[in-house]
């Protein structure tokens, strides 16, 4: 390229500038920004889009002080301190918010880009201005719902929290109406444990009488008829105390030694079952190997788990032996070391689960028994969860209807 003679640029530079200049006008004019180019003290350049934001004509645009006029008096001194450090070369780039005040009488929301151009004339100002008014309403929605999220979080877990009380009430009925019908249940065995030491002493005190009466009485007889009356008498004295000891709150949770407490629970049961022609065998991986299984929980929680069961076995037996007389009557309990777990099956002869309530058989209320409560089951599995930190589940076994609890062992 050679320069004219007059120094100032060629031809060639001279049009390479206009076509420059010329390619920027035609980014510019279909920018869907705001482009504004400054020179001091006036607008030398302002593209369509940037009317549109500011609802102003071109011409009006580029007259002096009118874009001043137009921005918020809290953000002028904002934006004239920027362009001015620009200018100057203190800044290469700014970038701002802005509030426009339009002819309409809304205010604008507007993000600038400032930055300084230099070329042959001299220096302007660029500002590339985006309207930011759907962003900031979007913005104000997605606000608006994160309230409307968090108001309905708070209401779930109020809802949550009223639920979790609802249901707390309702199983702390549940487990007073379980208890009320175990009680039930424990003194009609407790009756009939005491059937036969009643009787046996009756039959003392006759023989007594009938000895005294015919002059056979001596001190030999009269000792070993009082052995007889205080070995049914202490027997009775048991049964209370266990009893008592059943229906004992428990104050926490404890090393509870299996295999005891299960044949004290089934000694509770044992004039009941015998009077209905029941078997109850229990066979213990304790008893085989001589060692002792321990768990923890509260005794009496497990001692009222392990009675639903057997109370339920047999029911569910007397049930099947009614429609047919040679039904076998056994109710099996074993315990035994099973992995990580202590395992407590509960199998009984009574004719097994059918599998269409299978799975609700621990749902509250739900009973098949035509006086049944619906409570045994419901109730005996959240003992076995809430306190003893195990499971409860049903199923059908060789025999019938298998109830399995897995506990965790102690320590």
């Amino acid at each position: 390229m050679t320069p004219a003679a007059d120094g100032s640029a060629g031809p060639d530079l001279s049009q390479a500038l206009l076509e420059s200049e010329e390619k920027f006008r035609i980014l510019a004019e279909n920018a869907s920004v705001g482009v504004l180019v400054r020179h001091p003290g006036e607008s030398h350049y302002v593209n369509q889009a940037i009317s549109e934001i500011f609802e102003s004509t071109r011409e009006e645009m580029v007259t002096p002080g009118f874009l001043e006029g137009l921005i918020h008096p809290e953000d002028l001194p904002n934006v004239q301190d920027k362009v001015r450090r620009i200018r100057s070369g203190d800044l290469d780039a700014a970038h701002f918010f802005i509030r426009a005040r339009l002819r309409s009488g809304c205010v604008r929301p507007l993000e600038i880009f400032a930055s300084r151009l230099v070329y042959s004339k001299g220096s302007a100002t660029l500002l590339i201005v985006m309207d930011r008014t759907e962003q900031q309403r979007l913005e104000e929605e997605i606000r608006q719902k994160n309230l409307q999220l968090a108001e309905q979080a708070a209401s779930l877990e109020k809802r949550v929290i009223d639920e979790v009380a609802k249901r707390a009430a309702r199983e702390a009925v549940l487990q007073g109406q379980a208890k009320m019908a175990a009680m039930g249940e424990m003194l009609a065995a407790i009756a009939h444990q005491w059937r036969q030491p009643v009787s046996t002493l009756g039959m003392v005190l006759q023989n007594l009488v009938t000895e005294s009466r015919a002059g056979g009485l001596d001190a030999a007889r009269l000792e070993s008829a009082v052995g007889k009356a205080r070995q049914q008498l202490g027997f009775l004295s048991q049964t209370v105390t266990s009893f008592l000891s059943f229906y004992r709150p428990d104050r926490g949770s404890v090393g509870i030694d299996l295999v005891p407490l299960l044949l004290e629970t089934a000694s509770l049961l044992k004039a009941q079952l015998d009077y209905n022609f029941v078997d109850l065998r229990l066979d213990t991986g304790a008893e085989i190997d001589g060692e002792s299984l321990w768990v923890l929980g509260r005794p009496n929680d497990l001692k009222q788990v392990i009675v639903i069961l057997l109370q339920n076995a047999k029911d569910a037996i007397l049930a099947r032996r009614a429609a047919d007389p040679n039904t076998p009557s056994l109710v099996d309990v074993r315990v035994r070391p099973d992995g990580s777990s202590i395992r407590v099956e509960v199998e009984d002869t009574g004719g097994g689960i059918p599998p269409e309530i299978l799975p609700r058989i621990f749902e509250p209320y739900f009973s098949t028994k035509p006086q049944g409560t619906g409570i045994g089951l419901s109730l005996a599995r959240s003992l076995v969860e809430a306190s003893l930190g195990g499971t409860l589940s049903a199923s059908n076994g060789p025999l019938g209807a298998l109830f399995t609890i897995l506990l965790p062992p102690a320590g």
